[in-house]
């Protein structure tokens, strides 16, 4: 089990459920939602295929964690959660869904979820139909805040701006001229990549999927890379795909900062300490990512649009404040951001 890295013997305290549903197709799902004195969890619904119910169960146990952090970083009145669930294959997706909803309504009194990887705000529509209070991120024309995509992209771009600032000297948060390695243009990615692309930045874009590059193809500023290859030479590595990229090897020519929108990012938190002593800055991912979940917050409480704009735009100036103490104390910023987040966080 991975550890956070100030702590090696922090355990992680959660309640968790699996289900299983294979007539109504789904295969495995697990949710947990991680101990706190806040009456509800908030984390997305993930649709992926793991290769046991354990990979499961600790995929959705960190992802859970993540989210705790997030939120308490984020001064959101939420414990940490996150389902993840597994179809069996060529399953109806309303009659999956609709079986997911049910078990939320009936199995959880504390979870409120929303979309994530795999899935989207036409499938937590299907849950809504069943657990209408405590199914968040649909559709806006069903009524819901929608794709919380563009403003976790804008907390990104803040804090890849507050990243060049530190590490490269720049005042005014420029990004001009700095070469980017953004891996997974999906949604958050290609918002990310654009906003970079409107700032001066030297785009090199890599996606599995296809046709996500073709709106890149032929603009200035972006290479495209094939799968297999990295740059040769660039300056922040933005990875905004499936987490685990950055490992104890990790090697990418010129990196002097890793600032991206994918969760778990680190195959373990340790790899902070080992970035940090090689003079490579990595921004907490819970921490540049925040915009989706203080999205799907605002609709929880209630809150207008601008004030989920103003507060994803404030991202930048919170990593600013965690890179400025992290540089006091000579500490990674990870360190530093899991010390703040214990600080701040109500006591059981």
């Amino acid at each position: 089990m991975r550890r956070i890295c100030y702590n090696p013997q922090q355990r992680i305290d959660c309640h968790v459920q699996m289900f299983r549903a294979p007539d109504a197709g789904i295969e495995r799902c697990v949710g947990v939602v991680t101990a706190s004195p806040f009456p509800f969890g908030l984390g997305g619904t993930r649709q992926a295929r793991w290769d046991s119910d354990a990979a499961m169960l600790e995929d959705c146990m960190l992802l859970a964690q993540g989210m705790k952090y997030k939120s308490l970083f984020h001064q959101l009145p939420y414990a940490g959660a996150k389902c993840c669930v597994e179809l069996v294959p060529g399953a109806d997706e309303t009659r999956a869904y609709t079986a997911l909803g049910e078990w939320v309504r009936d199995c959880w009194t504390n979870l409120l979820t929303t979309e994530d990887l795999g899935t989207s705000p036409e499938k937590v529509a299907i849950m809504h139909r069943v657990v209408p209070d405590r199914i968040l991120g649909r559709p806006v024309s069903a009524g819901g805040s929608g794709d919380p995509s563009p403003y976790t992209a804008r907390g990104v771009w803040q804090s890849i701006k507050s990243a060049a600032k530190h590490v490269f000297g720049r005042a005014d948060r420029s990004v001009a001229g700095l070469k980017v390695f953004l891996k997974g243009v999906g949604h958050v990615g290609t918002a990310v990549a654009n906003l970079l692309l409107e700032d001066g930045a030297e785009l090199f874009l890599q996606d599995l999927y296809e046709p996500h590059l073709q709106p890149f193809l032929g603009k200035a500023g972006v290479t495209i890379l094939t799968p297999e290859r990295v740059p040769t030479q660039a300056d922040i590595f933005c990875p905004c795909a499936k987490g685990g990229d950055v490992g104890e090897d990790f090697d990418l020519p010129g990196v002097r900062a890793i600032v991206g929108a994918a969760n778990n990012q680190l195959q373990r938190d340790e790899v902070a300490n080992l970035l940090h002593q090689r003079g490579i800055l990595y921004v907490p991912d819970w921490v540049a990512n925040g915009g989706g979940l203080i999205s799907v917050a605002a609709e929880h409480q209630q809150k207008p649009r601008e004030w989920v704009l103003e507060r994803a735009m404030r991202i930048g100036d919170r990593v600013d404040e965690l890179l400025t103490i992290a540089a006091q104390r000579m500490l990674p910023p990870l360190t530093v951001a899991y010390d703040l987040c214990e600080q701040a966080a109500p006591r059981l």
